[in-house]
């Protein structure tokens, strides 16, 4: 007797999808600071991550707030959903946490007098110096899901900024 199944019932359920999704999207960095300290980074594309991009004091005081709260609104004008973290630990700290909760890009606000922030991006931790005029349209153009501008652009037409030792 040679019996042939009529119904196939392949498990591709949406919690399957997101599982798989997750899982390859985690993936762990040593730190270069000599401590061999490992840290996690949650690496969603643009599209997906559900907040595009980070905005943080250098330090908190009192003078940055008002640029990052200017830089936050505009940056939800322009359709992106945004996280600041206003806490008291270092920038090192910071960039880890968003590291970690996925958000590709950081805008970094500081005490420099160029007119310009540092924005980083989390898979390379690459940073750039650009113009606080610009840096809204530069990440629209980063998040956009159509035709998304790529870092190795962004890098090559802004000043590197090294990265500081913690």
């Amino acid at each position: 007797v040679l019996f042939r199944s009529n119904v196939i019932e392949p498990s591709f359920g949406v919690g399957r999808i997101l599982y798989s999704l997750l899982e390859q999207s985690y993936w762990v960095r040593r730190d270069d600071t000599g401590k061999n300290d490992k840290r996690g980074v949650f690496s969603l594309t643009p599209l997906l991550a559900p907040q595009k991009v980070a905005v943080l004091p250098l330090m908190v005081k009192p003078e940055l707030e008002e640029l990052i709260e200017s830089l936050r609104k505009n940056l939800v004008l322009a359709g992106l959903s945004t996280r600041t973290d206003d806490s008291g630990a270092a920038i090192g700290k910071k960039y880890a946490r968003i590291d970690e909760l996925g958000i590709p890009f950081c805008i970094t606000c500081d005490f420099e007098n160029d007119g310009a922030v540092t924005l980083r991006e989390r898979d390379t931790a690459g940073q750039v110096r650009v113009p606080i005029t610009e840096v809204v349209e530069v990440v629209s153009k980063l998040c956009n899901p159509l035709v998304p501008m790529k870092w190795a652009e962004v890098a090559s037409k802004y000043p590197e900024q090294a990265a500081k030792k913690e």
